[in-house]
């Protein structure tokens, strides 16, 4: 039986997040709109993907729906968790490599997620960071209600289903989605859809385009494999990645940012960890993929 999707964790974050920004407990004072878009924006995509997902692919939405329905110790959600997590972490280095990579060949360096100050595209790049832990909690917790965290991942398994509707074999429709998030990302970061976004207009070389078919590959076969609840966390952690450097010298303004960021992440990987352990030995339960999904 899946659960009920609920809008208000994600009001609450919303109106949490507005609360710790502006020291004001009147939190629809600013910026209702947003949380209130945001909140029905994944509602209406959950509850259109839903049925469909739950009659071809059950399996991607168990640990989803267990968590929903506040099964928050079952090993199956831990698993999740921990396996979002850790492929957040590692898009991280991907990218972190990559820029490095473009460094060295002389090329110029792309701006990081947000730097347009733009909301749509992400959590902005903003002063605020510098001020203080509590203006970085108010950005953690607000990225619970990130447009792009739930509409990227919701888009994925759409892309998905509507190519299994029309391919009939679920190898066809991954390969196609890979295809399509690559036509989208040399477009845009071309600079030929829109003139004045996103950010960083240099047009992609043959290995910029090589590594993002690698991650997108990995990313949809994980989708498929774990499913909804790894994807969210993997987008949630990823863009809670973006927010402040890392960095571990106390003396930059961004210091304790950054350590919120850092604690936050290990929390929710100790979380996975321990929760998909189940009580087992520290090493072999956690990964297991069997079991659990035949009780759901």
């Amino acid at each position: 039986m899946f659960a009920q999707f609920r809008l208000t964790p994600i009001l609450a974050a919303g109106a949490l997040s507005n609360a710790l920004e502006t020291g004001d407990l009147q939190v629809l004072r600013r910026g209702p709109a947003l949380i209130g878009i945001v909140a029905v924006l994944a509602w209406l995509l959950y509850t259109a993907l839903e049925p469909h997902l739950r009659r071809l692919w059950p399996e991607t939405m168990i640990g989803w729906s267990r968590l929903l329905s506040g099964s928050f110790r079952d090993p199956l959600v831990g698993r999740d968790v921990l396996v979002g997590v850790l492929v957040a972490i590692a898009n991280g280095l991907v990218l972190a490599l990559h820029t490095r990579v473009r460094g060295w060949t002389g090329r110029p360096v792309q701006f990081p997620i947000g730097a347009s100050s733009n909301p749509w595209d992400g959590m902005e790049a903003s002063s605020d960071l510098l001020m203080g832990g509590r203006y970085a909690l108010s950005r953690i917790i607000g990225t619970v209600m990130s447009i792009p965290v739930w509409s990227g991942t919701m888009l994925t398994f759409f892309v998905l289903l509507v190519l299994v509707a029309l391919l009939r074999r679920r190898s066809l429709a991954m390969a196609g989605t890979v295809l399509a998030a690559t036509g989208i990302y040399v477009v845009t970061h071309g600079g030929w859809l829109l003139a004045n976004a996103p950010a960083d207009h240099f047009p992609p070389a043959f290995i910029d385009v090589a590594l993002f078919v690698a991650v997108q590959t990995s990313l949809v076969f994980l989708a498929v494999r774990f499913g909804v609840l790894t994807m969210l966390v993997a987008s949630f952690v990823s863009l809670l990645l973006t927010l402040v450097p890392i960095t571990f010298d106390s003396s930059v303004p961004y210091a304790s940012s950054s350590r919120l960021v850092v604690i936050t992440v290990i929390a929710l990987a100790a979380y996975g960890w321990n929760t998909a352990r189940a009580g087992g030995p520290m090493f072999g339960s956690a990964f297991r993929t069997d079991g659990p999904r035949l009780h759901a």
